[in-house]
């Protein structure tokens, strides 16, 4: 990349910024990314490569490294915004299971809570960067992602199981038994408390 990121359109690193975001990449780095000038235009056209630490099963190893470039400071498009607005988890999980590819759960709980983080974190008005910093670790720490998540499989617990006290020993233990939806609808909660503050 001889121009440096710095040249890139906005709107080509916002395309891959919403893709890490919603897949949970844990490996996007400047060499799983293709850059090439197009020929009429002699803009840089943006396509990431090598997806295959994507959809994990925990949140604890999302990178971007996207998150330092100047264009994830931008905000995003009306035409993304209304894009992001748009995405149906569910029915990606169904084209995904037509054409043979099954998730397991804890991969499925991970996509659509990203998808729902990032259609909140859009919806209110985050760029890129501000919502590459929830989703990913910025020191050792967990990320305000997993700690978010760990408040809903908290919320969810004490609803469906009748467990009042959830540590991380036992949201391992009790995740995968609590229902999907449920987990969701707290989390969606708990994200829209977190983005009001």
């Amino acid at each position: 990349m001889c121009a440096g990121t710095s040249a890139f359109p906005a709107f080509e690193v916002h395309k891959i910024a919403i893709l890490d975001m919603r897949l949970g990449n844990t490996d996007r780095n400047g060499s799983n990314v293709l850059a090439k000038r197009h020929r009429a235009s002699g803009e840089w056209v943006l396509t990431p490569i090598d997806h295959g630490y994507c959809l994990p099963a925990s949140f604890e190893d999302l990178q971007f490294e996207w998150i330092g470039w100047k264009q994830a400071a931008v905000p995003f498009s009306e035409a993304t915004r209304a894009y992001v607005a748009g995405l149906d988890a569910e029915a990606d999980l169904a084209r995904l299971a037509e054409n043979g590819v099954r998730l397991r759960p804890e991969c499925v709980r991970v996509f659509r809570a990203c998808t729902l983080l990032l259609q909140k974190g859009v919806a209110a008005g985050l760029t890129a960067r501000e919502l590459g910093d929830v989703f990913c670790r910025q020191t050792r720490s967990k990320s305000a992602l997993e700690k978010l998540s760990a408040r809903a499989l908290q919320l969810t617990a004490a609803e469906q199981l009748g467990i009042a006290r959830w540590t991380p020993g036992r949201a391992a233990e009790h995740a995968d038994a609590l229902p999907l939806e449920a987990y969701l609808g707290h989390l969606g909660r708990v994200f829209d408390e977190f983005f009001s503050n």
